[in-house]
């Protein structure tokens, strides 16, 4: 069999095109993957943080209401819902929420309920803030939630946070 000039090269083409083909997808997967992980670890770190906030702080500045918070905090004990804070809480507008828990690109809800699930409503008002959270959420690709006991005049309650993008 006579060889001829290029036939060789393109036999390696035929091998070669394939196998950087499948190191590009796989380098591909790879990134796609940091960040993924990088989006449930941002999203853990904002949660918490807005949790720490809201229970272990009175928030800044100390006096603060519904026109002048920089930072929410709710409570003015440990898991002790200051009742003032939490009627100002409920009248901040949701563009303030957002800028003073520093959400970034996450939407939040955030709510108090009694143990078995039901709101808790001061006034007959629900004692819910921020986005309202979609009942499909098939669509979303980061949600994350925490709750934790609180006191409120005597009252146990949940306190719970959602994050989600």
């Amino acid at each position: 069999m006579k060889k001829f000039k290029g036939q060789t090269f393109s036999l390696e083409l035929l091998i070669v095109i394939p196998l950087v083909f499948l190191l590009f997808m796989i380098f591909l997967n790879l990134y796609e993957d940091l960040n993924t992980q990088k989006d449930t670890e941002d999203i853990l770190i904002k949660t918490i943080t807005i949790m720490d906030n809201l229970i272990e702080s009175p928030g800044y500045p100390s006096n603060w209401n519904s026109t002048n918070v920089e930072r929410i905090g709710l409570c003015y004990d440990r898991a002790k819902i200051d009742p003032y804070k939490l009627s100002e809480f409920m009248s901040i507008n949701e563009s303030t929420v957002y800028n003073s828990l520093n959400t970034g690109k996450y939407k939040v809800n955030i709510n108090l309920q009694y143990p078995n699930g039901t709101i808790f409503r001061i006034l007959d008002n629900e004692t819910k803030v921020g986005t309202i959270f979609p009942e499909d959420t098939s669509d979303l690709k980061n949600v994350l939630y925490l709750r934790e006991y609180v006191v409120y005049q005597n009252e146990k309650l949940i306190l719970e946070v959602r994050l989600w993008d």
